[in-house]
Parts: C-alpha cells; structure tokens; sequence
C-alpha cells in the first residue's frame, strides 16, 4: 500500500524507526509511525504516520520535520484517554539567539483521522503550558542571567501568550532584554510581508519587541482581529 525508499548512502547511516501506536481514536486500526533521522547539525527527524481516513481508506500524513533526534513525543496531556503529538516549536530556533541559547517552546498536535490539527489553543491543554512556563522560569532561577537574553525570553513570552500573557509578556521582555544580537533578528520584506517574499539584501530587521510580536503573530500565539 506504501513504500519508501531510503538512499543506501545517507539514511542507514543514522538510523531509522518503525512504530505502531494508537493516536487516533476514531479510526478502526492504529497508526503506523516512520522516523527518520537526516543527520547533520542539530537536525532532523522526518515523521510519517500511515493512517485511515473517513472513509476506512489508507493515507499517509507528512509530520513536522523536527531538530534533534526523537521527533514527536506521544503524551495524554489532557487525560482524556488519547495521545497528543508533543513537540517544540522549531520556529524559534536560531530566530533571536545561536542554537545553543534558542529555547524552543511547547507546541501540541493532534491526529483525527487522517489530519494532524494544531490543538494549542484549546484550554484543556492549559496545565501543560503552566507546566512548561514553571520550568523555564526555575531554569531562569538557577541561572539569572536568562532573563537578558533573548532566545530565552521569546520563548517565555511564547508560553505565556498561550496563558492569556502575550502583550505583557512582551513588554516584560522589552525591559529585560539586553538588546539585538546583530546576527538573529527577526527580518520582514520592506511592505511588511514575511522575509520570504523578497530577497534577503532586501529584507529589514526588526527590533527584538517588534520581531517577536511579529513572529507571535505569525506563529499564532498572538490573537488577530481582522480588518473590517
């Protein structure tokens, strides 16, 4: 019903997987997981979930290419019996801060049938950001100087604009940043759109407060009210 081929010369050489795991309950069979893992610096792990659709057919659903190498975690943070698809949201690495002070905030996923939804802003999932918030700020409390830096701070305020947060948390950031780091900065085209609709000489960096309540809003931490 499916195949893949992995090039002998690449893949092999990192490894791959092959899982079976309940994560939707809706469908009459569970889902079959492929991993892969790329290789190379900090990266990557491509995800496939073999699934039935809504009509008891067979599909296959491209999962989120992820940094490191484990991929999605299959967790019950609702507790209401069913896995959610947990991951970090790679978005914010090397945005505002070098790979190594990137911090990469919590993002939730869910399968329903033969679709993986984005499920962060569903209340249910409130306690797993208080969770997330509680442990970047103890790390932050064993190590002070975070809360300059902006890396940490993006995904700080990240978390708490999934509690309701995001505007104050942003200005909080604003006083406790200690400034632009030259080389991570969020860009946009010159009218404004994403970076990726111009070429990069022509793009403009944004301030840090300014680049991360675009990127909020971007990623959808943020609340939009449409124009009339």
């Amino acid at each position: 019903m499916f195949s893949f081929e992995t090039e002998p010369s690449y893949y092999p050489e990192y490894g791959q997987s092959v899982e079976v795991i309940r994560l939707a309950n809706e469908t009459e069979l569970p889902q079959v997981i492929i991993k892969r893992f790329t290789g190379g610096a900090h990266c990557c792990v491509e995800q496939h979930i073999i699934t039935q659709d809504r009509n008891g057919g067979w599909a296959m659903v491209q999962g989120a290419v992820l940094d490191g190498a484990y991929g999605y975690s299959f967790e019950d943070l609702d507790g209401d019996g069913s896995v959610e698809l947990v991951r970090s949201d790679n978005s914010f690495l090397y945005l505002f801060a070098p790979y190594a002070g990137s911090f990469a905030p919590l993002f939730v996923e869910k399968l329903s049938f033969d679709e993986i939804m984005d499920v962060n802003l569903d209340p249910a999932y409130q306690p797993a950001f208080r969770k997330e918030l509680a442990y970047l700020e103890e790390r932050a409390q064993s190590d002070p100087a975070l809360w300059g830096e902006n890396g940490f701070l993006a995904a700080w305020a990240a978390v708490r604009a999934r509690l309701g947060k995001g505007m104050a948390a942003i200005d909080e950031a604003t006083e406790k940043s200690r400034g632009d780091e030259e080389d991570f900065r969020k860009f946009v085209c010159p009218d404004g759109s994403p970076s990726s609709a111009c070429d990069y000489e022509n793009a403009i960096a944004l301030p840090f407060p300014v680049g991360l309540t675009v990127h909020l809003i971007e990623q959808g931490y943020l609340p939009v009210q449409p124009r009339p």
